[in-house]
């Protein structure tokens, strides 16, 4: 069965990250660069678009590893997908919009009141209040209200801890598992976390032809020997991949060794892939994790994807960092469970527990929500609304 790619432009290969179908009139419609497309039940399909364009075939054969579902697609299943290298085009006709397929501003504007949305959103419309057809709008060149990122992790609460630090930024987050591809976990033989952050967004980008970032890790303590320092092998030991439980009893066991507690802080290190063309690298003090301890007494709650909170104390309050009220994040609170405090505190030295006191001040934060990332989202802002929400995303 033929594949067709509908295009403004005189065209002779199609790149890789191009969006294809095997529905010749709806590859014929994307020619005309509509802002909206609607499909009703009956399978017509009426679009904003007005520019004449070019329908294309798709010259040589297409296997099941040169393309994937489109991963956030409004459209029905099997209608869009992507493609992962270039194809060779074949033109087939030079096209002219067709006026009965003209979607006009008044059954547009009437979608978009039912809807409550505004004139570039791309929505799943409901049923019609004048006839029984159902909608589907959608928006074939990404214009969208927020851009949309993909975040290079199939840890959820990563994705969570994540768009909670970003949540008053205008940016749409997914992970991995949020697109229907198969996306291959790529490998992490880097020596540092920038190596690790690099490999890891680069190979996501490859798979998947869409912005992606990736954020790689390393913990680092002060004062232990070399052999006990993890670095960016957080969950490697000897060559064996730690479990979640698997780490706690590692560290906890580490920090016993070193008298019940041990002063460490994240390193983090931040990629972000926007084309072949634009790769945004960056490290330092304010995405790092604040100083904190880790302790040989785990706390009863454990957050899966997170193992190492649950024996991630506080410097300055000697609480766990699941004890500590919103108060206290900024403040000690005397309203947190002094019997939480009390059994923590022979893990914390009087004199670091009494400088910190003097850090009154300082913005306290969860290790898991560091608020460096919010100015660096917001630095990249210009790009990512240029770069993410021009990409066929959506």
């Amino acid at each position: 069965m033929d594949w067709f790619h509908g295009s403004s432009l005189p065209l002779q290969v199609l790149r890789a990250g191009s969006t294809i179908t095997q529905n010749r009139d709806l590859a014929r419609i994307f020619s005309h660069k509509p802002h909206t497309v609607c499909i009703d039940d009956d399978e017509r399909v009426l679009h904003t678009g007005e520019s004449p364009g070019f329908l294309y075939r798709i010259a040589e054969p297409i296997g099941t590893d040169d393309i994937l579902p489109h991963p956030t697609s409004t459209m029905q299943d099997g209608l869009e997908w992507l493609t992962l290298r270039n194809f060779t085009l074949t033109l087939l006709e030079e096209t002219t919009p067709f006026p009965e397929e003209r979607l006009t501003s008044a059954m547009l504007a009437e979608l978009q009141a039912r809807r409550g949305i505004g004139p570039s959103a791309t929505v799943s419309a409901t049923t019609s209040k004048t006839t029984s057809t159902s909608f589907l709008l959608t928006n074939p060149f990404g214009e969208c209200r927020n851009p949309v990122l993909l975040y290079g992790t199939k840890n959820p609460a990563k994705l969570v801890s994540m768009r909670d630090t970003l949540r008053d930024l205008p940016l749409e987050l997914l992970d991995l598992s949020g697109t229907r591809a198969h996306v291959r976990e790529t490998p992490e033989n880097g020596e540092t976390p920038m190596e690790n952050a690099v490999e890891k967004a680069m190979g996501y980008w490859h798979q998947l032809r869409m912005p992606v970032f990736s954020i790689d890790s390393g913990l680092y303590f002060n004062g232990v020997e070399e052999k006990d320092q993890p670095g960016v092998h957080i969950r490697r030991m000897h060559g064996h991949r730690m479990n979640d439980t698997e780490m706690v009893n590692h560290y906890a066991g580490l920090a016993r060794k070193y008298g019940g507690f041990l002063e460490a802080r994240y390193r983090n290190a931040f990629c972000l892939v926007l084309d072949d063309a634009h790769c945004i690298r960056y490290e330092g003090p304010d995405i790092d994790s604040e100083s904190f301890f880790l302790v040989d007494r785990p706390h009863a709650k454990r957050q899966e994807g997170f193992p190492l909170d649950s024996i991630s104390v506080e410097i300055r309050s000697g609480l766990h960092y699941y004890d500590l009220s919103p108060a206290s994040e900024k403040q000690t609170d005397s309203k947190v469970d002094s019997r939480a405090k009390s059994e923590n505190a022979r893990a914390v030295p009087k004199s670091t527990a009494a400088q910190a006191e003097n850090k009154d001040k300082e913005v306290r934060t969860d290790l898991g929500v560091i608020d460096g990332f919010r100015g660096l989202f917001s630095r990249t802002m210009p790009l990512l609304r240029k770069y993410a929400a021009s990409r066929p995303l959506l």
